[in-house]
């Protein structure tokens, strides 16, 4: 479909069909592409960290952990025989 066809096949449900203009707008693609850093990028990031934080900073990223699960992470959370993470109440 080209980019007038879609503008009217999505604005079709809120002009006719009572649809409100919220709910047609979350039918709209996003013009923005999330950014993601590379390995490289990454990685200076997490050498410029003072050590306490790059400990932080290295779980958040490598176990996709949020901060405040990377910041109440207790010691019995951890299995390094398993290489395991234990994340409660997340």
């Amino acid at each position: 479909m080209a980019a007038p066809e879609m503008e009217a096949f999505l604005t079709h449900p809120v002009v006719s069909g009572g649809v409100s203009a919220s709910t047609q707008n979350q039918a709209k693609p996003s013009q923005r592409l999330p950014v993601v850093p590379t390995g490289a990028e990454v990685r200076a990031v997490l050498a410029s960290l003072e050590r306490m934080y790059r400990l932080v900073g290295m779980r958040l990223y490598g176990a996709g952990l949020r901060l405040m699960e990377a910041v109440r992470l207790r010691v019995k959370a951890v299995d390094l025989g398993r290489r395991e993470l234990l994340a409660r109440g997340g």
